[in-house]
Order: structure tokens, then sequence, then C-alpha cells
């Protein structure tokens, strides 16, 4: 009896998905990098276009992580929209006080 169990290993042929894994994922890295290139270039519309490429390619290679943040998504934008409600409140205050001080100083 061993401490430490160990799982066999089966001998099965590689599916289709994970021969292209590396392709893909250099694909979109060489993408992302090339991308970067051209916009520390100046090169803005190349550059875009690429890093958008790079990024649709690692969004197709990382399929669960891309629907986990798609159903994580509204409640992202519900906590940001509550966020930018308090900063328009906080601002909207902080105008009236500058409104009043302003007011009594003119006096």
């Amino acid at each position: 009896m061993s401490v430490i169990p160990i799982p066999r290993q089966t001998n099965s042929v590689p599916d289709a998905e994970n021969q292209l894994s590396p392709t893909l994922r250099l694909a979109a890295g060489g993408t992302l990098l090339a991308g970067a290139v051209l916009l520390l270039a100046n090169k803005r519309k190349a550059g875009l276009v690429l890093t958008a490429a790079g990024t649709a390619l690692t969004l197709l290679h990382e399929k669960e992580t891309t629907l986990r943040w798609w159903a994580a998504l509204p409640v992202v934008m519900n906590s940001a929209q509550r966020i930018i409600g308090k900063a328009q409140t906080a601002m909207d205050e902080l105008d009236a006080h500058r409104q009043k001080l302003r007011g009594l100083v003119r006096r």
C-alpha cells in the first residue's frame, strides 16, 4: 500500500483540440506581441487590429473562462453602476458645498 495514490495513466490518443491548443496559443501570443510592438511604434490602427485579433484568438482558446466571465459580467456591471452612482452623488454634494462657500465669500 502506498502513501500517495498515483492514478493510472491511460494511453489515449490526444484529440484534435489538444493538438491545436499549442498552435492557437502561439498564434494568439504572437499576434498580441506584434500588436504591442506596433502600438509602441505609433502604428495605432494596425496595432489595434492585431491586438484585437490576438484577444479574439485567446478568447477562442479559453472557452470555459470566457463563459465564466460572460456570466459574471452583469454582476460586475451592476457594481460599477452602483459605484458610479455613489461618485455622482458625492460630486453633486461637493458642488453644492462649493456653491454655498462661494456665496459666503462673495458677501
